[in-house]
């Protein structure tokens, strides 16, 4: 028998939203440079400078090369191998056991050369990414969801909606 569609009725009722009101997948031209912008002043506060690393670290992880937010915090400093022409890789394990390899570009590498002066490492296993507690005297493993806060408030102060998941979707244009 015959199902009748309810796509109209959806839409007119407000249940799915119009082909034109979708939100895009992946930040749009003019979002990204609102963000680049936001990330290029200088943060107040204590940790203002390594927060600031950190954030465009994240930023550059997830648009350029496609990482998962789970994939980031684990990473180790022994991870970044450096490569030709300043530029490097790392061998990540992602979803479903897969093997991938991350590649850097020489700004990233730069990052990462500054974000190390900022966050004390013993050796190469030391978590790259670890933040300051104020419930422990060390500073401990940034976990998943303080990427996902860092990348929605990189979106706030750029006027507009960014999900961790949009970075990946930004990787296909570069």
């Amino acid at each position: 028998y015959d199902v009748p569609d309810l796509g109209p009725w959806k839409v007119k009722n407000g249940l799915i939203p119009k082909l034109g009101d979708r939100a895009p997948k992946s930040p749009r031209p003019a979002q990204e440079e609102a963000v680049l912008k936001h990330l290029s002043r200088p943060q107040p506060g204590r940790y203002g400078n390594e927060r600031n690393i950190r954030d465009r670290l994240i930023y550059q992880l997830g648009a350029r090369s496609g990482m998962r937010r789970g994939e980031m915090c684990r990473l180790r400093w022994g991870d970044i191998q450096d490569g030709k022409n300043g530029l490097g890789f790392t061998l990540i394990q992602g979803k479903g056991d897969r093997i991938g390899k991350v590649r850097y570009s020489a700004e990233t590498m730069g990052l990462f050369g500054e974000y190390r002066k900022y966050v004390p490492h013993e050796d190469d296993d030391s978590v790259l990414w670890t933040i300051p507690s104020y419930q422990h005297p060390q500073r401990v493993p940034m976990q998943p969801i303080t990427v996902t806060r860092a990348v929605n408030e990189m979106g706030e102060a750029a006027g507009f909606h960014l999900g961790v998941h949009m970075l990946r979707h930004r990787t296909a244009f570069y």
